[in-house]
């Protein structure tokens, strides 16, 4: 690849990135939306009933996630229709497996946790594991850099999935039961809204040998997935477990407010790993990765801080002073998942690159390993803040510990944590300043204003200090 087209290729993942990030930013507002609605009409207990549905269902969401759709975003044009028919095949054996499997023992764990309500709930919600399929479609529109229309379908689900929900709870269905409807609607209209999207379709075509391919590629992860599951779901479970569900309401909120700063950084690796493959040299890389990562940080760190100074009246302001108890922890895991845009969010992009898929697994290994030495005791002692602060350990020592490694081996060094350093300096500085001057004391509203400040200063601030950021968002 000449200069000229390398230059070309990183205007274009500039231009793509934004459009990600943007449409994430505003399909996570529509999250958002959908969270102050279940807040204000659904106590942290009952909230929490439903967050134990979504725990049992994690174990089949993981497994679905174990690589099928990265496979057929990487393989040659002319393996395309191939891939997807393998990937097709996998993924819906998979789904109808596992959807099984949680409907069989939702009543065992419902006796376990002492909730006699929960088989029902996840009998309702084993109906969101049939969308599994829909990822190799998905895929499809990946390969077409093609990310906008996805996430106007999957706001479009979310609006009728919380209606469901509503509509559910006003004709006195139980609250654990509607949300979890609601969810299953969701995923359901998500699901079709993707097949249809990703039309012309590539033909139906059975390959073996891509089939075992796709099958070799998955294996590694699709191995480990049990202990992905663990790192993933252990303090969810752990705080349930020795808790209860009130206490796991208020985890699962305080953890989904900043979580979706992570969903923000992580989608631009949809992008990344395209893009990165459009690239010859390690230089071009490098600096592509380097420009994510930029973006990321300027996007995620003044969230995340503006999110560890502002939680009090923010969730006052917001959900209600039933949700305030969760003002502790959502303050730390705000630093916490606003400091993993510094140690490389996007990594995956580059292992499922360089088919370091066994690596990915021996992360999900050190990953449960770590969640059950040190986040499970600190949450029996402290309950959903215990939670917090392992989140906040892993963002600043462990996490960068097992991923930096390959991304030295995938990039050659690990220069791109420069291109977060003022992003990073701008935030933290502006944080300090605002809990000196008192913000978790201020009024809901004055509080959620000054949450709305503190973001544009913090990023004003990024943009006139990094010279290479600014002539990204000017478009030279």
């Amino acid at each position: 690849m000449t200069g000229d087209t390398g230059e070309a290729t990183a205007r274009l993942v500039v231009r793509k990135a934004f459009v990600e990030v943007g449409g994430t930013a505003v399909l996570r507002g529509f999250s958002m939306i959908r969270l102050v609605v279940l807040a204000r009409l659904f106590l942290p207990e009952q909230y929490g009933a439903y967050s134990t549905g979504l725990i049992v269902l994690a174990p089949g969401l993981l497994l679905l996630q174990s690589g099928f759709r990265q496979y057929a975003v990487k393989v040659e044009e002319s393996r395309l229709s191939a891939a997807l028919t393998a990937g097709l095949i996998l993924t819906t054996a998979l789904s109808l497996a596992t959807a099984a499997a949680m409907a069989l023992l939702a009543p065992a764990l419902g006796r376990w946790l002492g909730d006699p309500d929960l088989a029902t709930v996840v009998y309702i919600l084993t109906l969101s594991l049939l969308d599994g399929p829909t990822g190799m479609y998905q895929a499809v529109l990946d390969r077409r850099l093609d990310f906008l229309r996805p996430k106007v379908t999957e706001a479009v689900a979310m609006v009728l999935g919380l209606g469901a929900t509503v509509v559910l709870f006003r004709s006195g269905v139980r609250p654990a039961a509607s949300m979890a409807a609601g969810h299953a609607v969701m995923t359901i209209v998500r699901g079709v809204g993707l097949i249809w999207l990703a039309r012309p379709l590539p033909p139906i075509r059975w390959n073996r040998e891509e089939f075992a391919g796709a099958f070799r590629f998955t294996v590694p992860m699709f191995g480990t997935s049990g202990f992905a599951i663990v790192g993933e779901r252990a303090d969810d479970l752990a705080v349930r477990y020795f808790h209860g569900n009130t206490a796991l309401g208020v985890y699962t909120v305080a953890f989904y407010v900043p979580a979706l700063i992570q969903e923000v950084a992580l989608a631009l690796d949809r992008i990344t790993l395209p893009v990165l493959g459009a690239l010859d040299t390690l230089e071009e890389r490098r600096r592509a990765f380097a420009d994510s990562t930029r973006i990321i940080a300027f996007v995620s760190l003044p969230l995340g801080m503006g999110l560890a100074g502002f939680s009090r009246p923010l969730l006052h302001f917001l959900l209600g002073s039933d949700w305030v108890g969760a003002a502790a922890p959502l303050s730390v895991l705000g630093v916490a998942f606003g400091i993993r845009a510094v140690s490389g969010t996007n990594w995956g992009a580059l292992a499922f690159l360089s088919d370091q898929t066994r690596y990915v697994g021996k992360v999900s290994v050190a990953n449960a390993l770590l969640v059950l030495a040190v986040g499970v005791p600190l949450i029996y002692w402290q309950g959903p803040l215990g939670g917090a602060l392992y989140a906040l350990a892993y963002a600043l020592v462990l996490g960068p510990a097992l991923r930096l490694p390959l991304m030295h081996r995938a990039l050659g060094d690990v220069s791109f944590i420069r291109a977060a350093a003022r992003p990073l300096a701008a935030s933290v500085g502006l944080l300090v300043v605002s809990l000196m001057l008192g913000s978790q004391t201020m009024a809901p509203v004055a509080g959620t204003v000054g949450f709305v400040a503190f973001i544009g200063v913090a990023m004003a601030a990024t943009a006139v200090w990094d010279v290479r950021l600014r002539r990204m968002l000017s478009g030279s």
